[in-house]
């Protein structure tokens, strides 16, 4: 059929899962960066472009994949010029090894040469349930060793290979 693409079987969807994920991404995190309040001006003229660096158990900043849907282990909210109060309400989608237990919130002026370090806080992500498949924590604030704080919401979820490979339909018609 010309123009369309054919219905992939569930045994073809399932091999691109494995090829897309490998056996090390078991859990899913669904990351909400809400706001900042009180960030410390680390500006020398005007106001501080705040932004947000999220990872977890031990990456650094250097290791973002993108923003809004990630295969990585960190995310970064853009910067917002002049504002020691940014408002993000961005989400963000992780997938990570299920030993992945913590995670690092990091604040950082955006520079002309270089950020500068503006705080962290490091958190303990939820654990789901047993017999639940997901688990929500949050709107949580977390305070900066530098001063401010952040709002946000974890979700984790447990993605197992059927459910992302039920979601294949929609790229496959």
């Amino acid at each position: 059929e010309s123009g369309k693409m054919a219905q992939a079987s569930a045994a073809d969807k399932e091999a691109v899962t494995r090829i897309s994920l490998g056996t090390k991404y078991t859990r899913m995190l669904g990351v909400f960066i809400h706001r900042a309040e009180g960030l410390p001006n680390v500006e020398c003229c005007g106001k501080s472009d705040p932004y947000i660096h999220v990872s977890f158990d031990g990456t650094d900043r250097n290791s973002v994949i993108g923003a809004n849907s990630n295969f990585g282990t960190s995310i970064a909210t853009p910067s917002l010029d002049e504002t020691t109060d940014p408002t993000y309400n961005l989400g963000y989608v992780v997938m990570v090894d299920e030993s992945v237990t913590r995670a690092t919130i990091q604040v950082y002026d955006r520079g002309m040469l270089w950020d500068t370090y503006m705080g962290k806080q490091l958190i303990t992500l939820p654990v789901v349930p047993a017999g639940q498949k997901e688990t929500v924590s949050g709107p949580n604030w977390a305070e900066m060793d530098g001063g401010g704080k952040v709002l946000y919401t974890i979700r984790v979820m447990d993605s197992n290979m059927a459910f992302l490979s039920s979601n294949l339909d929609a790229y496959s018609a």
